[in-house]
Protein backbone atom coordinates (compact mmCIF):
# COMPACT_ATOMS: atom_id res chain seq x y z
CA UNK A 1 0.00 0.00 0.00
CA UNK A 2 1.10 3.54 -0.66
CA UNK A 3 0.02 6.93 0.52
CA UNK A 4 -1.89 9.08 -1.91
CA UNK A 5 0.05 12.07 -3.18
CA UNK A 6 -1.00 15.53 -2.07
CA UNK A 7 -3.56 17.22 -4.26
CA UNK A 8 -2.61 20.74 -5.27
CA UNK A 9 -4.54 23.04 -7.61
CA UNK A 10 -2.98 21.48 -10.73
CA UNK A 11 -3.74 17.95 -9.60
CA UNK A 12 -7.30 18.98 -8.80
CA UNK A 13 -7.63 20.37 -12.33
CA UNK A 14 -6.25 17.08 -13.67
CA UNK A 15 -8.81 15.14 -11.66
CA UNK A 16 -11.68 17.24 -13.01
CA UNK A 17 -10.38 16.90 -16.57
CA UNK A 18 -9.91 13.12 -16.13
CA UNK A 19 -13.48 12.83 -14.89
CA UNK A 20 -14.72 14.77 -17.90
CA UNK A 21 -12.67 12.64 -20.30
CA UNK A 22 -13.90 9.43 -18.68
CA UNK A 23 -17.54 10.47 -18.77
CA UNK A 24 -17.43 11.46 -22.42
CA UNK A 25 -14.91 8.96 -23.81
CA UNK A 26 -14.49 6.30 -21.13
CA UNK A 27 -15.34 3.42 -23.43
CA UNK A 28 -12.62 4.41 -25.91
CA UNK A 29 -9.75 1.91 -25.41
CA UNK A 30 -7.23 4.55 -26.54
CA UNK A 31 -8.32 7.05 -23.86
CA UNK A 32 -5.51 8.73 -21.96
CA UNK A 33 -5.74 10.61 -18.69
CA UNK A 34 -3.55 13.22 -17.05
CA UNK A 35 -1.18 11.72 -14.53
CA UNK A 36 0.90 14.46 -12.98
CA UNK A 37 2.60 16.26 -15.85
CA UNK A 38 2.09 13.53 -18.45
CA UNK A 39 -0.60 11.44 -20.15
CA UNK A 40 -1.30 7.84 -19.18
CA UNK A 41 -3.46 5.19 -20.82
CA UNK A 42 -6.65 4.59 -18.83
CA UNK A 43 -6.22 0.86 -19.42
CA UNK A 44 -2.60 0.83 -18.18
CA UNK A 45 -3.51 2.95 -15.18
CA UNK A 46 -6.41 0.65 -14.33
CA UNK A 47 -4.14 -2.40 -14.64
CA UNK A 48 -1.68 -0.78 -12.22
CA UNK A 49 -4.47 -0.08 -9.73
CA UNK A 50 -5.69 -3.67 -9.95
CA UNK A 51 -2.13 -4.91 -9.42
CA UNK A 52 -1.87 -2.69 -6.34
CA UNK A 53 -5.15 -4.11 -4.99
CA UNK A 54 -4.10 -7.76 -5.36
CA UNK A 55 -2.15 -7.93 -2.07
CA UNK A 56 -5.05 -6.27 -0.25
CA UNK A 57 -7.50 -8.83 -1.70
CA UNK A 58 -5.15 -11.62 -0.63
CA UNK A 59 -4.91 -10.19 2.89
CA UNK A 60 -8.70 -9.92 3.11
CA UNK A 61 -9.07 -13.52 1.91
CA UNK A 62 -6.56 -14.70 4.51
CA UNK A 63 -8.55 -12.90 7.19
CA UNK A 64 -11.90 -14.36 6.06
CA UNK A 65 -10.53 -17.82 5.24
CA UNK A 66 -11.73 -17.91 1.64
CA UNK A 67 -10.89 -16.42 -1.77
CA UNK A 68 -13.88 -14.19 -2.47
CA UNK A 69 -11.89 -10.94 -2.64
CA UNK A 70 -9.34 -12.29 -5.12
CA UNK A 71 -12.15 -13.81 -7.20
CA UNK A 72 -14.01 -10.51 -7.22
CA UNK A 73 -10.87 -8.63 -8.22
CA UNK A 74 -10.24 -11.09 -11.06
CA UNK A 75 -13.84 -10.82 -12.21
CA UNK A 76 -13.68 -7.04 -12.27
CA UNK A 77 -10.25 -7.04 -13.93
CA UNK A 78 -11.72 -8.99 -16.88
CA UNK A 79 -13.82 -5.92 -17.64
CA UNK A 80 -10.66 -4.05 -18.59
CA UNK A 81 -9.96 -6.48 -21.43
CA UNK A 82 -13.53 -7.10 -22.56
CA UNK A 83 -15.53 -3.89 -23.08
CA UNK A 84 -18.79 -5.87 -23.32
CA UNK A 85 -18.63 -6.86 -19.63
CA UNK A 86 -19.05 -3.61 -17.65
CA UNK A 87 -22.56 -2.58 -16.58
CA UNK A 88 -22.41 0.43 -18.90
CA UNK A 89 -21.98 -1.88 -21.90
CA UNK A 90 -24.88 -4.04 -20.83
CA UNK A 91 -27.04 -0.95 -20.37
CA UNK A 92 -26.15 0.35 -23.84
CA UNK A 93 -26.85 -3.05 -25.36
CA UNK A 94 -30.24 -3.27 -23.65
CA UNK A 95 -31.12 0.29 -24.72
CA UNK A 96 -30.31 -0.62 -28.34
CA UNK A 97 -32.17 -3.94 -28.23
CA UNK A 98 -35.32 -2.51 -26.63
CA UNK A 99 -35.14 0.96 -28.23
CA UNK A 100 -35.58 2.52 -24.78
CA UNK A 101 -33.96 5.58 -23.25
CA UNK A 102 -31.38 5.39 -20.50
CA UNK A 103 -34.02 6.69 -18.09
CA UNK A 104 -36.46 3.87 -18.93
CA UNK A 105 -33.84 1.13 -18.62
CA UNK A 106 -32.41 2.61 -15.42
CA UNK A 107 -35.90 2.92 -13.90
CA UNK A 108 -36.60 -0.71 -14.72
CA UNK A 109 -33.47 -1.75 -12.80
CA UNK A 110 -34.18 0.66 -9.95
CA UNK A 111 -37.69 -0.75 -9.59
CA UNK A 112 -36.40 -4.31 -9.75
CA UNK A 113 -33.79 -3.59 -7.04
CA UNK A 114 -36.35 -1.80 -4.88
CA UNK A 115 -38.71 -4.78 -5.08
CA UNK A 116 -35.90 -7.19 -4.26
CA UNK A 117 -34.90 -5.31 -1.12
CA UNK A 118 -38.50 -4.80 -0.01
CA UNK A 119 -39.13 -8.54 -0.44
CA UNK A 120 -35.90 -9.58 1.32
CA UNK A 121 -36.14 -8.79 5.03
CA UNK A 122 -33.01 -8.26 7.09
CA UNK A 123 -32.21 -10.77 9.79
CA UNK A 124 -32.92 -9.51 13.32
CA UNK A 125 -29.27 -8.96 14.20
CA UNK A 126 -28.58 -6.87 11.10
CA UNK A 127 -31.76 -4.83 11.57
CA UNK A 128 -30.89 -4.16 15.22
CA UNK A 129 -27.39 -3.10 14.17
CA UNK A 130 -28.74 -0.58 11.63
CA UNK A 131 -31.29 0.75 14.11
CA UNK A 132 -28.48 1.35 16.61
CA UNK A 133 -26.40 3.07 13.92
CA UNK A 134 -29.36 5.33 13.13
CA UNK A 135 -29.82 6.24 16.82
CA UNK A 136 -26.09 6.94 17.18
CA UNK A 137 -26.10 9.07 14.04
CA UNK A 138 -29.06 11.16 15.23
CA UNK A 139 -27.37 11.66 18.62
CA UNK A 140 -24.11 12.72 16.94
CA UNK A 141 -25.99 15.09 14.65
CA UNK A 142 -27.67 16.70 17.63
CA UNK A 143 -24.31 17.11 19.40
CA UNK A 144 -22.77 18.72 16.32
CA UNK A 145 -25.70 21.07 15.81
CA UNK A 146 -25.69 22.14 19.45
CA UNK A 147 -21.96 22.92 19.39
CA UNK A 148 -21.97 24.58 15.96
CA UNK A 149 -21.27 28.30 15.89
CA UNK A 150 -21.91 29.12 12.24
CA UNK A 151 -24.98 29.20 10.03
CA UNK A 152 -25.65 26.69 7.31
CA UNK A 153 -25.23 29.46 4.71
CA UNK A 154 -21.76 30.18 6.12
CA UNK A 155 -20.92 26.47 6.12
CA UNK A 156 -21.85 26.26 2.42
CA UNK A 157 -19.86 29.39 1.59
CA UNK A 158 -16.81 27.97 3.39
CA UNK A 159 -17.24 24.58 1.75
CA UNK A 160 -17.52 25.90 -1.81
CA UNK A 161 -14.61 28.32 -1.33
CA UNK A 162 -12.27 25.34 -1.82
CA UNK A 163 -13.41 25.17 -5.44
CA UNK A 164 -12.77 28.84 -6.23
CA UNK A 165 -10.19 28.72 -9.00
CA UNK A 166 -10.19 28.86 -12.77
CA UNK A 167 -9.81 25.69 -14.82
Amino acid sequence: MASSPDTDDQEYRNILDNQRRTVYRGRNPALTLRDGGSERSLLKWAEAIFADMAPVASMMDDHHGDDRYQKTLLSLRRRLKDPSLPPSARMLEEMAETNQTFFRVAMKYATRHREYFLDTPLDRETEAHYQQLARDSLRQQQEIEQSDDRSFDQFLADYYRQYDFQL
